[in-house]
């Protein structure tokens, strides 16, 4: 496959040169890498040899992306939360169009240090739901030897060595509302790691504050006191709740941006803002009300394995999703408005005080480990981040299905089985932050999925008139969108060495998710012997018009037989639709 062939993640042949080539600002990096000579023979990869352009590569599908490679270990970055927020606030990321760079021909995320396909991909069972990313377990019962009381953040922590030398920061809920950030904590890390992305492992534990220690200058050990443990409430047993975060594998590189790419690690050639995953972590936000989606709450970390060394790029700190506010309860403007708005400012002012944003005037539950988290007036068209995000805003109509169609596979029994983990001490607290996740997860999916033509599920089967094209609509499938969608298509003969192709056939239309894959489809073969057929879909539905647009389905015929290779999803996104678009109950 080579060492980084960005080329195959591009749809069209001027796409695929264009991702080999790099983008403008990533050429001198490149340039500078083939002074190398340890590098020429995997740069050599990465530009295309001076032939035709082609469509698909034998080895297409990719769900591999080896950004894995040995590089100089970069240094390390800081952020600051305060500048950081202050530039994206001010500034809006260049939209020219630009489709997420770093998918495969089925339009979907490759594994890679970024994203691993998890729940999307392959259902994960209950157990490995509940069981997300922990592998070592908590801190193991004794000693916990306090190793540093820095206080950065908000909330209350300190880190600690267990008796097997592991190191975690435990974080302290707040006194007023004991299981929230702990709860939020332990919740939104399995989820996001079911969806794919690299976490902390994240432990709901409880300890006596008698298990604290010091290390003296001599060496000895000696019991430690905490002030701030003074204001934090005991359980019946005298034991303190908290969450135990272990400490990531590898050396602590700092944060990444939402934009751009990191110049000192030449494995890093996507600019952020065109990474699916990044783009697409918007709907997940929304579900999971994580409004402090920001540079500071990710981490990069230096893994040194197998004689190599390279860049893993995770998501930390979730203490501010859901109801919580990490150091309280979510303010109520949050997930609704930025934290700079001028126009809100001015209508309540000119209005004297008497208009009043309406989320300001929702009732919360009354249960301090729920917080501020509501569904019934939750609406994912208007929900946003307090700071400005430079992936969200260029999130276009496949990126959100991508990310919208994963949300939708967590049944009530998945979501129920997550929020058991976070050891909620009152059940019907338990029950009730479930019950809100199902009705947010609903209204999320429903909106989202239905932002471009829904059609997944590709498949080729044989029968006795021959080979047919089978497929789903994921709304309709889910229960997001009424039943009633009909499927005109036209088929197409490509030529995978030129890139061309020319229609074959008359355009149909049927009711059934079922097309038959006419013999005169087949393009010629390529210098490889593969052969391609494309079809392009549109979906009629009279709730939604722009499934009209269609989308483009590229089949191989090889020596094993057909298969599907490529999907090719509309990106635009619809004009701002109404809560109308949603189906009742949704």
């Amino acid at each position: 496959m080579g060492w980084r062939r960005a080329s195959l993640f591009a749809h069209s042949p001027s796409e695929r040169v264009g991702a080999a080539a790099a983008p403008a600002a990533l050429r001198p990096l490149l340039a500078a890498l083939l002074l190398g000579a340890l590098w020429a023979p995997q740069l050599a990869a990465v530009t295309p040899p001076q032939q035709e352009p082609v469509v698909f590569y034998p080895d297409d599908p990719l769900w591999v992306d080896r950004d894995d490679h040995d590089i100089p270990p970069p240094a390390a970055r800081e952020s600051s939360a305060f500048f950081d927020g202050l530039i994206e606030s001010f500034t809006d990321p260049k939209d020219d169009g630009t489709p997420a760079l770093n998918v495969n021909t089925l339009d979907e995320v490759p594994d890679s240090t970024w994203f691993t396909n998890r729940h999307g991909r392959r259902p994960m069972s209950i157990e490995e739901l509940r069981q997300g990313p922990d592998r070592a377990g908590p801190p193991a019962d004794g000693d916990w030897l306090i190793v540093d009381l820095t206080a950065e953040g908000r909330t209350p922590k300190f880190t600690i060595e267990d008796a097997r030398e592991k190191r975690y920061i435990v974080k302290l809920d707040s006194p007023d509302y004991p299981e929230l950030m702990s709860s939020t904590e332990v919740i939104c890390t399995k989820l996001f790691h079911a969806f794919g992305y690299h976490v902390p492992e994240n432990y709901a534990v409880t300890f006596d504050p008698g298990q604290l220690v010091k290390e003296t200058a001599d060496g000895e050990r000696e019991a430690a006191a905490i002030d701030f443990l003074d204001a934090i409430p005991r359980n019946s047993d005298g034991r303190i709740r908290a969450v135990a975060s272990l400490y990531l594998p590898g050396k602590p590189l700092g944060p990444f941006a939402y934009e751009g790419t990191r110049p000192d690690d030449p494995n890093d050639i996507f600019r952020h803002q065109h990474r699916r995953e990044l783009r697409g972590l918007l709907v997940f936000a929304a579900w999971l009300n994580h409004t402090d989606v920001k540079a500071g709450n990710s981490l990069d970390m230096l893994i040194e394995e197998d004689d190599r060394a390279y860049v893993r790029h995770h998501l930390i700190d979730f203490g501010s999703a859901l109801g919580s506010a990490a150091v309280g309860v979510k303010d109520p403007l949050s997930g609704y408005e930025r934290y700079f708005e001028p126009q809100k400012l001015i209508m309540s002012a000119l209005s004297l005080g008497l208009w009043v944003r309406p989320y300001l005037l929702l009732d919360y539950p009354e249960h301090p480990a729920v917080g501020n988290l509501e569904a019934d007036y939750y609406q994912p068209w208007l929900w946003k981040p307090p700071i400005a995000n430079p992936a969200f805003q260029l999130a276009d109509a496949a990126d959100v299905f991508w990310a919208a169609r994963i949300v939708s596979r967590f049944d009530d029994e998945a979501i129920r089985a997550v929020v058991s983990t976070a050891k909620i001490s009152d059940p019907e607290a338990e029950e009730l932050l479930a019950e809100i996740l199902i009705e947010r997860r609903d209204k999320t999916a429903a909106w989202f999925l239905t932002r471009t033509n829904p059609l997944d599920g590709f498949q080729l089967r044989a029968d006795a008139s021959g080979l047919r094209l089978l497929f789903e609509n994921a709304a309709e499938r889910s229960g997001f969108a009424p039943p009633g969608s009909s499927f005109r298509s036209r088929w197409f003969r490509p030529d995978n060495r030129s890139g061309s192709r020319t229609p074959t056939g008359d355009e149909e239309t049927t009711s059934e998710p079922s097309l038959a894959v006419p013999e005169d489809a087949w393009g010629p073969a390529d210098d490889h012997g593969l052969r391609y057929a494309t079809v392009e879909i549109s979906t009629r539905h009279p709730r939604y018009p722009h499934w009209a647009r269609p989308l483009t389905v590229t089949l191989r015929l090889a020596g094993d037989g057909p298969e599907v290779v490529g999907i090719r999803r509309p990106h635009e996104m619809p004009a701002q639709g109404k809560a109308t678009e949603l189906p009742s109950g949704a």
